[in-house]
């Protein structure tokens, strides 16, 4: 006969208050995480953000009102900031040469993405000894 092999949980109750305590902080330390790369990344925005009027560099902003389902931005309603942050294209036709892109939202990002993710690790680790 072949032999059994499993586990067993023992102090469930325990156990599950844990589970409970672990994912509260987990949710909120994360939360607090992602808020706080945002403002980095605005920060970051801010300082890179070609001048000509200060209009686009001012226009920066965090949303957080997703952040209940951990989704955080930080965004522009100036409508001219993709053809800052990715350049045109010139048009033979017409003459009209190109803007050469001066990205500084995506380079601001890609700066911060490591150390959000150390940062959510962090959280997990900190919450589970909680």
């Amino acid at each position: 006969m072949a032999e059994k092999t499993g586990f067993e949980i023992i102090n469930t109750k325990e156990w599950t208050k844990k589970l409970a305590k672990f994912s509260k902080f987990t949710d909120q330390g994360i939360k607090d995480r992602l808020t706080q790369r945002a403002v980095d990344i605005e920060a970051m925005v801010r300082e890179t953000a070609p001048v000509r009027s200060g209009f686009l560099k001012n226009n920066y902003f965090v949303d957080d009102s997703e952040i209940n389902n951990f989704s955080i931005a930080v965004f522009t309603e100036t409508e001219y900031a993709p053809f800052v942050e990715f350049g045109t294209s010139d048009n033979p036709e017409t003459g009209y040469v190109g803007q050469e892109a001066q990205p500084h939202l995506q380079p601001a990002v890609e700066h911060h993405r490591n150390g959000l993710y150390a940062a959510i690790q962090k959280t997990v680790e900190e919450s589970w000894k909680k």
